[in-house]
């Protein structure tokens, strides 16, 4: 009886928008609620445009804007999505940074994933904790930045309970041709242990 109510008060929010030349905030808020909840995100996509569109200083739009977006598999979108409310200077909690961060990983832009890390860490939205100071890492080493990485796998290996920052860092050091503290940080990895969950 509750899902049937929810379409019918959707089917109704939905025409009544697609009547009205500007529809209201409070409308437009509404009718992406519901669409979530019955799990139409096509239409939340467009109830979310105009909603981004006509009142961009709202944080909240932007973000399930992306979300929706990833839901329907738009990576891409759900990417300029957020790069858009990054610049407006929306994404102002951790969670919204590592959510921008993972979506460049997942699209092969680690080298934008690291640059977005350490802004954040500049603004104090990121905390410099091993976890997050591991994927600034792990980004600067896939963006082939084996030197960038150093600073942020050495601090994550002291804070780490675990050998996988330190086996990182072996590995960036060996790279780099610096045998002598690869085989201190490898030693350091095997020490602390924890490598099989990696």
């Amino acid at each position: 009886a509750q899902s049937k109510k929810k379409k019918a008060a959707f089917a109704n929010i939905d025409k009544a928008i697609s009547l009205e030349p500007t529809p209201s905030k409070a409308w437009l808020q509404l009718a992406t609620a519901l669409a979530f909840e019955l799990k139409k995100y096509a239409r939340a996509e467009i109830f979310l445009k105009l909603l981004t569109k006509r009142f961009p200083e709202d944080k909240s739009h932007w973000k399930q804007l992306a979300g929706v977006y990833i839901h329907l598999e738009k990576g891409k979108l759900a990417l300029a999505t957020l790069e858009l409310a990054q610049k407006a200077g929306h994404l102002d909690k951790q969670a919204d940074i590592l959510h921008l961060v993972s979506l460049y990983l997942n699209r092969r832009i680690p080298y934008w994933a690291a640059m977005t890390m350490e802004d954040a860490f500049k603004k104090k939205i990121l905390e410099s904790t091993e976890k997050n100071l591991y994927l600034l890492g792990q980004s600067y080493m896939q963006a082939e930045e084996k030197l960038k990485a150093l600073k942020p796998l050495k601090q994550a290996a002291a804070l780490a309970k675990n050998g996988k920052a330190d086996l990182m860092l072996g590995q960036v050091l060996l790279d780099l041709e610096d045998w002598l503290s690869a085989s201190k940080s490898f030693g350091s990895a095997i020490k602390k242990g924890g490598l099989s969950e990696t």
